[in-house]
C-alpha cells in the first residue's frame, strides 16, 4: 500500500494542487449532482481537498457535507474554507460497508489513489452508505495504470481501469448511470461518472 506515501505528497504539494483544482470545469458535474439530491442532504465527500470543489458549493445550497481526505494539510483547510462542513482525515481504503448513512456520495480524484483490485469492493461500501435513490459523483481513470507518475515536481501512485471496467464496476454495485464521459479541463482526462442507487446494498461474495 503506498497510502502513507500519497498522503505525504499531498501535503506537500497542496498549495499548487488546489490552485489547479480552480481550472478543472466541475462545476457542471455538480450541479447535476445537486439536482438529484433532496433539500438539505447529507453528502459525504471522499477526497475532499481543501474543500473547495464539493464541499463549498453544496454547503452554499444548504446540504450538509462530510468530507474525508488522506491529508491532514488538506482537512485543516477544508476547515477553514467551510466552517459549516465536517472534515476528517481518514484513509478512504480503511472505510467499512454502513460506516456512514448518507445522501449523496462524492469521489473526485480520490478513487484511482486506491489499488485497483480493491475499486469493486470501494464502490460496494460506497453503495452501502446510500439510500435506493441515493446520489453518486465519482472520477476514474480514463485508461488503465498502475504506478508512479509525474505530480507537481513529484511523485505519486495512481491505479486504475480503463472506462469500460468503471463503469461496469459501478452498475454492478446497485447504480443505474445517468451520465458517463471523458472528459478532458486543465490537461487533464478523466472519467465522469453520475448515478443512482436503484438496489438494496449486497455484499460480494
Amino acid at each position: 500500500m503506498h497510502q502513507k506515501q500519497i498522503a505525504q505528497v499531498y501535503d506537500q504539494k497542496a498549495r499548487e494542487y488546489n490552485a489547479d483544482r480552480q481550472g478543472l470545469a466541475d462545476n457542471k458535474y455538480i450541479k447535476r449532482f445537486e439536482e438529484i439530491l433532496k433539500p438539505q442532504s447529507l453528502v459525504l465527500d471522499l477526497g475532499c481537498g481543501d474543500g473547495s470543489v464539493v464541499a463549498a458549493p453544496l454547503l452554499k445550497l444548504n446540504h450538509l457535507v462530510i468530507g474525508l481526505d488522506i491529508s491532514p494539510i488538506q482537512i485543516d483547510l477544508a476547515k477553514k474554507n467551510c466552517p459549516r462542513g465536517e472534515f476528517i482525515c481518514r484513509d478512504i481504503t480503511a472505510l467499512e460497508p454502513e460506516d456512514y448513512q448518507v445522501d449523496g456520495v462524492t469521489a473526485l480524484y480520490s478513487i484511482f489513489h486506491t489499488p485497483r483490485d480493491q475499486h469493486a469492493q470501494l464502490i460496494n461500501t460506497i453503495a452501502s452508505f446510500l439510500p435506493v435513490g441515493g446520489a453518486l459523483l465519482v472520477t476514474m481513470g480514463d485508461r488503465e495504470f498502475e504506478g508512479w507518475h509525474e505530480f507537481y515536481g513529484a511523485k505519486v501512485w495512481s491505479s486504475h481501469f480503463g472506462p469500460q471496467t468503471n463503469s461496469r464496476l459501478v452498475r454492478e454495485a446497485g447504480f443505474q448511470i445517468i451520465l458517463d464521459e471523458l472528459h478532458t479541463s486543465n490537461r487533464e482526462t478523466h472519467q465522469v461518472i453520475l448515478a443512482k442507487k436503484i438496489n438494496i446494498y449486497h455484499t460480494l461474495d
